[in-house]
């Protein structure tokens, strides 16, 4: 599952992300997201 900055901050405490380098969203323009691990 792939989540935005804000997203993770938010959860960053109860779960175990990887962090993607920046990536273009459409609409949204570009990114950091990162990737729900556990």
């Amino acid at each position: 599952i792939q989540v935005s900055e804000a997203t993770y901050q938010l959860l960053k405490d109860k779960f175990i992300f990887e962090r993607r380098g920046p990536i273009e969203v459409k609409g949204k323009g570009e990114m950091v997201t990162y990737l729900l691990k556990r």
